[in-house]
């Protein structure tokens, strides 16, 4: 498990990405990283889908898996946090 702290508040500065590949290329989770100028060991990615699970960690960014309707394999799973709801992410925050 890890801990996470925000240096200051996130400020969203874009919606869409247009890259070359598709997740589960880290393309627009690396792109995101550049525009924000934040190093992918100070980020944090919540992902509900395995393609979206696989781009972060081919990203080398920590990721919390926020289970939909699709679960990763249990190999997937081994390297991610797992959480039931965004609520229950909270305190990996504090």
């Amino acid at each position: 498990m890890f801990k996470l702290k925000f240096k200051q508040k996130m400020k969203p500065n874009f919606l869409l990405c247009l890259t070359l590949r598709r997740k589960p290329a880290p393309d627009i989770y690396l792109h995101a990283l550049n525009v924000a100028k934040v190093d992918k060991n100070e980020a944090v990615i919540f992902e509900d889908a395995p393609n979206g699970v696989e781009s972060g960690l081919n990203a080398g960014i920590d990721v919390v898996l926020v289970p939909d309707q699709v679960m990763p394999s249990e190999k997937m799973i081994k390297k991610v946090t797992v959480v039931k709801s965004l609520a229950d992410a909270v305190p990996l925050f504090e």
